[in-house]
């Protein structure tokens, strides 16, 4: 899985015509290359940008059209697939790598159309972008088209660059395949920091593909809707690119507990991270927001975040109450993740003084959660229970006085974020 994340993101050396023996016959067939650009205009608030290339071959930049009025940020399309057609079929597919490059091998005995899509796919990872219709966010490239594909000359082409718009032309126009890619790229970020470089499952076998579809007519504001579905409103504006890390949370947690929130009542409630909730939405919610702030880009678990007693968040509620509020949730999670070893001294509690744990470490006690939970009859599913979970995989391996300690240590950890766990 690592390398075919790798391998997104490298250059190969370029290639020339080539023949090679078809495998059912003695024929030699010809093959030649397919290559050029393909660019989506990123105006997001939040993302990891220099991860990309822009047309110049420069590291991306933010240019966010909420904090700068940017209109125009083109930066490669990294991941997207892309598919060349002979005859209504396909005969090659690649993904496009983070400098907007790609390269498909070809037979050149036929003409071929090249196609884009907002999906990416590779072995046990699978997700999509669609319309409310159920149609893949597609584009056909201008120069080589179903209705007029293009013969490869002397081996190869070069289609040069195309931005993923209807028209293939460079505009900035904010309609749904510009804010499809934007939220693409906030998935793309996210899963390579949850499954790309760590062992957390994605569980295709067991879910497949995951679909978003956007707009949604079935929500105003979007919500996931089970571990393959997640539904994304319209947007008046360009988008921020932190709502769909927000609703992957929801898919990691599901796929996590096999597919279904096992606690009683409405798991979708209308809820506010500062006002109480019942306690296992409020670390449903808690955890979704945590998720988004783990990947790390501008919208983060430490600086402003990390601030407990005072500013824009400051716990909410008292350590007696604490636990029901989603805020609390996040923060405590990401005191946990994050690498600062912080304490509020005008806070019960000593603060972080676990070791970050990785990505996988955080899943396994997520999933362990539901495991143990069911096993003692807990349908309250609180962030106390994602504590007993840690607690109860730690209690496998390491001797009683080291529990204890850990023990003391999450619940100091807690009691910082105004939460409180019975004995």
């Amino acid at each position: 899985m690592i390398f075919l994340w790798l391998a997104c993101l490298a250059d190969l050396p370029t290639e020339s015509a080539i023949l090679f023996r078809h495998a059912d016959s003695e024929q030699m067939i010809e093959e030649g290359v397919i290559e050029g650009f393909l660019f989506y205009n990123d105006l997001r608030q939040f993302g990891h940008f220099s991860w990309r290339s822009d047309p110049d071959g420069e590291m991306g930049q933010r240019c966010s059209f909420h904090v700068q009025d940017c209109t125009q940020n083109y930066l490669g399309a990294w991941g997207f697939q892309v598919e060349a057609y002979q005859n209504n079929r396909v005969v090659a597919s690649a993904r496009v790598k983070s400098n907007g490059h790609y390269r498909l091998r070809v037979p050149t005995s036929d003409a071929s159309a090249v196609r884009f899509l907002l999906r990416y796919c590779p072995e046990d990872l699978c997700f999509s972008f669609q319309t409310d219709r159920a149609i893949l966010y597609q584009l056909w490239h201008p120069q080589a088209t179903q209705e007029a594909p293009i013969e490869l000359n002397d081996g190869g082409v070069d289609l040069g660059m195309v931005l993923f718009q209807p028209t293939g032309v460079l505009n900035g126009d904010a309609d749904n395949h510009v804010h499809a890619t934007n939220h693409f790229a906030s998935l793309m970020e996210l899963l390579y920091i949850w499954h790309g470089s760590t062992g957390v499952p994605f569980r295709s076998d067991s879910f497949g593909e995951l679909k978003i579809t956007l707009p949604t007519n079935l929500d105003t504001s979007g919500r996931t809707r089970g571990p393959s579905d997640i539904q994304i409103a319209e947007s008046a504006g360009w988008i921020k690119g932190n709502k769909i890390m927000h609703e992957y949370g929801h898919v990691l947690n599901l796929r996590a507990w096999d597919g279904q929130y096992w606690f009683d009542g409405n798991s979708s409630p209308s809820w506010s991270a500062t006002e109480p909730q019942e306690p296992h939405i409020a670390f449903k919610e808690g955890f979704a927001n945590f998720i988004a702030r783990s990947a790390g880009n501008n919208i983060r678990c430490e600086g402003s975040f990390d601030e407990n007693n005072d500013g824009s968040f400051a716990l909410v509620g008292t350590p007696e109450d604490g636990l029901l509020y989603p805020r609390n949730v996040t923060k405590f999670l990401c005191d946990w993740y994050d690498q600062s070893n912080d304490d509020d001294p005008y806070i019960g509690g000593y603060g972080d003084v676990i070791a970050q744990p990785r990505p996988e470490k955080m899943y396994a006690i997520l999933a362990n959660t539901l495991l143990y939970a069911k096993s003692l009859s807990d349908r309250e599913l609180s962030i106390c229970s994602f504590i007993d979970s840690a607690l109860d995989l730690r209690e496998e391996v390491a001797s009683e006085s080291d529990l204890l300690l850990y023990r003391q240590q999450l619940d100091a950890m807690a009691q910082n974020n105004h939460i409180l766990c019975a004995d």
